[in-house]
């Protein structure tokens, strides 16, 4: 992983839950599927072999698992890319921007329906 991927561990400032679903993302009109890998009321991570540049404003939709026709959208910034070992960005980690009170209140659903354990930042 990156040395980005470390400086944003450091940042956090919500834990990060283990959930996966799936995420469509619009990069001024360029649309992007993936799956999310972790979340938090913060950011969310994004598994997807054609990431956004870093500092890119995006805007992310994601399927809520409990109500499958209403998708929760929000903005977001790029803040890193996840780089293996082969060169490879296999995603990455954006920090939510300007969330409604709406949007919050859905982001905590998905958060509390998951029945996950928080990760741990080493």
């Amino acid at each position: 992983m990156s040395n980005n991927h470390d400086q944003a561990a450091e940042r956090r400032k919500d834990p990060r839950l283990p959930i996966s679903v799936p995420v469509r993302c619009d990069n001024q009109n360029r649309f992007i599927e993936g799956f999310s890998e972790d979340l938090s009321l913060s950011g969310v991570f994004v598994a997807t072999e054609a990431p956004p540049a870093i500092d890119d404003v995006v805007y992310l939709w994601f399927e809520r698992p409990s109500v499958q026709s209403v998708p929760l959208a929000m903005a977001a910034k790029v803040r890193w890319h996840r780089v293996e070992s082969d060169g490879k960005i296999s995603g990455f980690g954006a920090e939510f921007a300007d969330l409604t009170p709406e949007a919050l209140v859905l982001l905590r659903e998905i958060l509390d329906d998951s029945g996950t354990e928080p990760l741990m930042s080493f």
